[in-house]
């Protein structure tokens, strides 16, 4: 079965490192025995920022559709070969166009995951959904990743391209950490 997609939201990692969207695990009730101190084990993740270290249109070589209840149309995207191919952000309304920011966690310990909220705020008035009438000024999701360099990126349907500002916004429990806006206009 082809799947049409309306909307796209997507998250993919650089080229050649690994997807995962399981959250690491720690127990924090478990007291700390080392006489050194605490282990990268026992200590829970810090985000100290996230910064947008690049944005513009961007390419997929490979994606896999993921459930995302609180998207337009619930489904997200991990991909693979994900690379912006054009430094900008006056989006061209083309079907298939996709376009997005390239950030970089940063915290402790390393090879740590952290939960993450992808926001995306819709042109005032919103988006509407053909197939189910539902209109949302924006739309969200979820997942881990490691701190380190990733890219999130937006694509459109036939419905959805909606001249005006777009903007990517990425949370960290209850704080904004970075934003991108982006201007979309018509072709």
């Amino acid at each position: 079965m082809v799947r049409q997609v309306l909307i796209l939201v997507m998250v993919a990692l650089l080229p050649g490192s690994a997807i995962s969207s399981a959250a690491e695990k720690t127990d924090r009730n478990q007291p700390v025995t080392s006489p050194a101190g605490p282990t990268a084990s026992t200590t829970p993740p810090r985000v100290d920022r996230i910064e947008i270290v690049d944005k513009g249109i961007i390419e997929v070589q490979s994606q896999t559709a993921v459930d995302a209840p609180n998207t337009l149309t619930g489904t997200r995207y991990e991909s693979t070969g994900v690379k912006i191919t054009e430094k900008t952000t006056t989006i061209p309304a083309n079907k298939g166009i996709r376009f997005g920011i390239q950030y970089k966690i940063v915290g402790e310990p390393a090879d740590a995951k952290v939960p993450l909220k992808f926001v995306t705020v819709f042109p005032q008035g919103g988006v509407t959904n053909p197939k189910t009438g539902k209109t949302m000024s924006q739309s969200s999701w979820e997942a881990s990743r490691k701190i380190g360099t990733h890219i999130v990126y937006q694509g459109f349907s036939d419905w959805s391209r909606i001249p005006g500002t777009w903007v990517l916004q990425i949370w960290y429990k209850d704080h904004k950490m970075a934003e991108q806006k982006f201007t979309i206009v018509n072709p």
